[in-house]
């Protein structure tokens, strides 16, 4: 680390005050460096202005008046890990530049296509995480993760949108198996995705599901299959499944269907009519869910 200080008392030869000239101070193995006069100072896991604060606070028992500089010259073995659905993943060297989080997955490649961009988990090394999102950052808007610098033993991840999917079914042209990507989806963005609803359905009971499929799965780091068989030997249990129902023939239905973000393992239904049997109906469902993820399973490989 580079550190200068000004003073009035420094002086060139033509008489004027100048900065203060130190070779760089390596940062020792305990985290600090050896600043002739002052002593040790702690240094390790600091930002910049943090390390400057320490600086000052110990300088003010020598100087009056000073101002002080500190500037890393060299970043030594220092390195974080960017890792998950990234092209390249691996270590990347933190340099004399802060690299955001934006810049790290820049450097690891990019972002593959299943890389689930709103929720990305970045770990630091004394166990505190922060979960962020990318979404805006990768369209071009303002984000945190531009603003968001990697320290040395931190570990960037990037999620799948592999467990991050939902469903939807009925009647729709083309049933199918959604993956929610780029933030949220809205009930009426999953019926688009399936090419609309056919003749036979009633747009007066569209039903979001939540809760009969254990949102959990999503999360679970298990394969397709093993998903889809946990999905068709299940029950479905009326006290964690809760159903929402949108009338897209009236204004408040269509508006609330345009915006209802569907979560994953959420089930969205289109109707020929009215449902009276619930449990009937929603444990009937879960074969078919089983067979869309058995057949996602079988493309992917």
């Amino acid at each position: 680390m580079q550190v200068r200080i000004w003073t009035p008392r420094l002086k060139s030869e033509a008489g004027q005050s100048e900065w203060s000239e130190n070779p760089p101070l390596p940062v020792r193995a305990d985290g600090s460096i050896t600043l002739p006069l002052v002593g040790d100072i702690p240094v390790a896991g600091k930002t910049l202005v943090e390390a400057r604060a320490t600086l000052d606070e110990a300088l003010e028992a020598y100087y009056k008046n000073f101002q002080s500089r500190i500037e890393v010259t060299r970043y030594g073995s220092q390195e974080a890990y960017v890792l998950g659905a990234v092209k390249e993943p691996g270590p990347i060297a933190l340099k004399a530049r802060p690299i955001s989080v934006l810049r790290a997955v820049a450097e690891a490649g990019g972002a593959t296509e299943l890389a689930d961009l709103s929720r990305v988990e970045l770990l630091h090394r004394d166990g505190t995480k922060d979960v962020l999102s990318l979404t805006s950052a990768m369209q071009g808007g303002k984000s945190a993760a531009a603003k968001i610098y990697l320290r040395d033993g931190d570990r960037l991840t990037l999620a799948t949108t592999s467990g991050n999917r939902a469903f939807v079914l009925g009647e729709v042209k083309k049933p199918q198996l959604v993956t929610l990507r780029m933030g949220n989806v809205s009930v009426m963005e999953m019926l688009t995705s399936a090419d609309g609803l056919e003749k036979s359905a009633s747009y007066s009971h569209v039903y979001l599901i939540r809760g009969a499929i254990d949102a959990s799965l999503a999360s679970s780091g298990a394969d397709d299959a093993t998903i889809a068989a946990t999905i068709a030997a299940q029950q479905a249990d009326p006290m964690t499944t809760t159903v929402y129902r949108m009338n897209l023939t009236s204004a408040q239905g269509l508006a609330l269907a345009g915006q209802m973000p569907v979560q994953p393992m959420d089930i969205v239904y289109v109707s020929p009519t009215a449902i009276s049997r619930w449990s009937d109906f929603i444990n009937g469902i879960f074969p078919i869910s089983s067979m869309l993820l058995l057949n996602a399973a079988v493309n992917y490989d």
